[in-house]
């Protein structure tokens, strides 16, 4: 019995000494945090709230109408120059006869544009080109254009017989 009554009060004395030392710990930390909060307000978070997050909104008047009665097909790869112009490509072949009844001489409205159409920042047409040409096979399924820093406009293609990359100078794409 004697033993079970030491141990106990060894165990009281162990239990005592780990509860005034977590009680010691959170009096210093309470202080600390307190310390600190004093000289270091939390400025960071009422500023974060201020800030919000950027809403896009579109234009439904970006781009202005194409000339010509031009339509065009699925937009397929977007590219910014230097001068911001905004340069697409699209899929001439994927419009629906129905839509192009000028190009199948059925009707004025409407015409395929160019696969390469260039705007400016304001949505005007500034630029059209590209299809078929001399010393170079234009890709049966476009996919994706890039305007480099050097101007040169890179053009890919995703067709069965399309195995190139085209590249074109701003002079050859004038």
């Amino acid at each position: 019995m004697l033993r079970s009554s030491n141990s106990q009060k060894s165990r009281s004395k162990v239990h005592m000494k780990r509860v005034s030392v977590l009680i010691t710990v959170a009096v210093f930390l309470g202080v600390a945090f307190n310390i600190h909060s004093r000289f270091y307000p939390h400025t960071g978070v009422v500023e974060a709230a201020r800030i919000q997050a950027p809403i896009f909104v579109v234009d439904p008047y970006w781009p202005k109408p194409l000339p010509n009665h031009w339509i065009t097909g699925a937009v397929v790869g977007l590219s910014i120059d230097s001068n911001d112009n905004v340069w697409i490509i699209h899929r001439a072949s994927w419009i629906d006869p129905n839509f192009k009844a000028a190009d199948l001489k059925l009707g004025e409205c409407c015409k395929t544009a160019p696969p390469v159409l260039v705007y400016d920042q304001a949505g005007n047409l500034v630029k059209s080109w590209g299809g078929p040409g001399e010393g170079y096979h234009w890709p049966d399924s476009e996919h994706g254009i890039t305007v480099d820093h050097k101007g040169d406009v890179w053009i890919g293609g995703n067709g069965n017989k399309d195995t190139q990359i085209l590249k074109f100078t701003t002079t050859a794409s004038s």
